[in-house]
This record gives structure tokens, sequence and C-alpha cells, in this order.
């Protein structure tokens, strides 16, 4: 916003990008006999949005999800999933998310046997509002190869019943991934619907702008197709993880203002949920797990020198501390090769950090991309004070000392 100037009563546009903002009489002065003008009768004008961190294609994705916030027991689930299957080719995955068995009239958890009595023949995952648990049918169970032998992985859990050892469906924590590995990929016409859709709902709220965070080469190819079919209803600025580099030859955008790329992504770390982010000291529930680094510095500075070089911007993902401190190594040894103005390096997320760490934030001028969304889940999904402790867990996103910080 202009300091000087925070409100106005009119703007004027002329090909698509804004020429002057003043007084209604200024502008009447643009006005010719072709001018289109609109009156708002009293409504605001604000700037569109901009999302700086989103998964479009994954977004779109679960927007084709069956929704499940609203229900209030099994029969409305089995209800909305018949409706679901009727209108699915058989052998189709169905998902949906959303539920809480306490809020259910039956006053327990769904099992696969509710779910088979209306698709016997759909494998089904219904994902618990929070995540952290689903209910899947037998289909489901059959095509992931889960039995009443299965070993649930580290921190999962595969529900069974007391009395006679089967399976209820319900897997918990880390043992979810079993069955979702076995859904298949989306084909690309799948994923190209999936993206329109979720364009859709983004212009909707108000956003206008994205950076899209790419994690296939098939999104690429996807944003492609959107853009010349006039399917893209928003600006793009693409990022892309190191591994795709090689695309980029390939990659061809008709309308560099509407869809380019922008930024490459190299990873340092994993994610707090999954504990695989690096940290300087041990998770206090792994048994000495720190999680780890996904790249050294010198491999970390050499990618990045190389992305540099091209034109592109940074981005370094680091959860934990201990991958903050590797990719501000890494930024400042790249800081005596690169004029700092050409830079305009991003570290994604920065969850854990401490003051030494900020410092040598704003030192470097590193711009620290947050999604405040992601705050609220690491404390009430996944208890940040659980798993880091009460005090490593007042640095996680600390904010207020970002922002005091410039």
């Amino acid at each position: 916003m202009n300091a000087a100037q925070p409100y106005a009563e009119a703007v004027a546009i002329k090909d698509g990008r804004i020429l002057k903002v003043g007084s209604n009489e200024e502008m009447s002065k643009l006005v010719g006999k072709d001018t289109k003008v609109i009156y708002l009768k009293g409504q605001t004008v604000i700037p569109g949005f901009i999302d700086t961190h989103i998964h479009v294609a994954d977004f779109g994705k679960i927007l084709t999800w069956v929704e499940l916030s609203d229900i209030k027991s099994i029969k409305e689930m089995q209800t909305i999933l018949k409706k679901r299957v009727e209108n699915t080719p058989k052998g189709k995955w169905v998902i949906g998310r959303g539920w809480d068995q306490t809020r259910f009239v039956e006053q327990r958890l769904p099992t696969r046997f509710d779910l088979d009595v209306v698709s016997p023949d759909n494998p089904v995952i219904f994902y618990h509002k929070l995540g952290q648990m689903c209910v899947v049918n037998t289909k489901a169970l059959e095509a992931a190869a889960i039995t009443q032998w299965t070993i649930a992985p580290f921190g999962g859990v595969i529900d069974k019943d007391e009395v006679t050892g089967e399976l209820t469906g319900i897997l918990r924590e880390s043992a979810t991934s079993l069955v979702w590995k076995a859904v298949p990929e989306p084909s690309e016409e799948e994923l190209v619907e999936a993206a329109e859709l979720a364009c859709k709902k983004i212009v909707k709220a108000g956003v206008t702008s994205v950076h899209w965070i790419v994690l296939s080469a098939a999104e690429l190819s996807v944003m492609q197709r959107l853009l010349e079919q006039k399917r893209l209803p928003l600006r793009v600025y693409v990022i892309i993880p190191v591994n795709l580099l090689d695309y980029m030859a390939h990659f061809k955008s008709t309308d560099n203002l509407a869809l380019k790329v922008g930024g490459v992504m190299i990873a340092a770390d994993g994610y707090l949920a999954a504990k695989t982010a690096a940290l300087f000291k041990p998770y206090n529930d792994s048994f000495g797990s720190n999680g780890k680094l996904l790249c050294t510095v010198e491999e970390m500075k050499a990618a990045a020198s190389e992305i540099l070089k091209m034109g592109l911007q940074l981005v370094i993902h680091a959860m934990g501390d201990r991958a903050v401190d590797a990719a501000l190594a890494a930024i400042e040894q790249i800081s005596k090769e690169t004029p700092r103005k050409l830079r305009r390096i991003r570290i994604e997320h920065a969850a854990l950090l401490n003051e030494e760490l900020v410092n040598r934030i704003k030192n470097q001028e590193v711009i620290i991309s947050v999604q405040p969304l992601v705050i609220a889940s690491e404390f009430s999904v996944w208890s940040a004070i659980k798993h880091l402790g009460i005090e490593r867990a007042k640095w996680l996103y600390p904010l207020k000392t970002l922002l005091k910080n410039g």
C-alpha cells in the first residue's frame, strides 16, 4: 500500500494494467467515448491477493474428494458414498475427508464393513478431519495388500477387532501411508481438470496470482495446456524442484505475464510431521532421531550457483533449525560470488529457528516464505510442544520476531 495515499476514489486501467489511481475528478479526465466506466456504489476495490506457496494440482485433487465435514452419522456417510459410487466407474478409487466420529449419533468409529455395504467394488479411503487417521473398505485393503498380519510402520497403528482379530479398516498415523501408496496417479486429463477446478476456486477467494510449487513433471504440461486452452484465470509464477531443471528446455509459455518459471527449489530436509525435518537436537519422543539433511552444504551451494546463473530465483525448503543453518551456510558462501541485488533468495517454511539464525537471515536479506495455516496444524494436529518441548516450540514459526527484524 502507498502510505502517502492509502485510499483513493477511482482507478484507471488500460490494456490490463493500472494506469493511474486518484480522485474521481482526476480519473474523469481520462474517460473517452470508448471508455467503460464501472460505478462501484460504495463497494471497495483492493489489489488481488498473491498466494506465495500452493500446490495447485494437489489442491485440485482434494477438491474432487468427497466432502464429509458436515456429516453427523455413519448412515449419512454411507448415503453420500452411495451417491458417489453410482457416478464412479467400477474399480476407481473414491477418496474423501473431514469426518469426525465424536459428532456421530452412533458414537463410534466407522469400519470397513460400513463402507463395504455401499461400495463393494470401489476402493475407498475416507480421512478423518485431522488427517492423522482414515477408514478404508475391504477393496482398498486388498489393493494395498494389507492383511491382519501386516506390520504397521513405525509410529502407525492398524486397528483390529479385539475379539476376532479382524481388520476394522481404521489406519492411524503413519499406517495411513500403506493404503495411500496403492492409489494410482491421475491421468494428465484428470490433472488438467483438477488444476482448472483449483484455479477457479483460488480466483473466487480473491487471489489473482500464485506461486505454483511443482511436484512432478506432469504439472508443467498441465499448466501449459491450461494456458493454451485459455483456462488459466490467474497469473502463475512457477517454482520447480531442482531435479526437474532439465525439463526447462521443453517448457514453453506463450505469455510470460500469465505463466513463467521463476524459481527453483532445493530441498534441504523433510517435514516436521514426518520427523524428517533436520534438527540440531533429537525430537523429544523419537529415541535419538533428529531427522536428516537431504544434501550437504557443498551440494546445495553447487546447485544454488547453477540456479542463479540461469537467472532464476533460488528457493530452499528448510524446516528444521539444522536445515536452516545449512541453507544459510550455502547462501553465505554464494553471497561472496553473487551481487546481493541479483539474488532474492528465499527459504521456504523456516519453521524452527533460534536467535542466531534470525540474525543471519537478516544479515543476508533472505526472504522467508511462511504459510500461516501450517502454524495452527503444527500445534493442534502434530502436537509441536509434545514433539519439540516447550522451549523449542517457542521458536516454531516466530513470526513476530521475524517481522521485528525486518
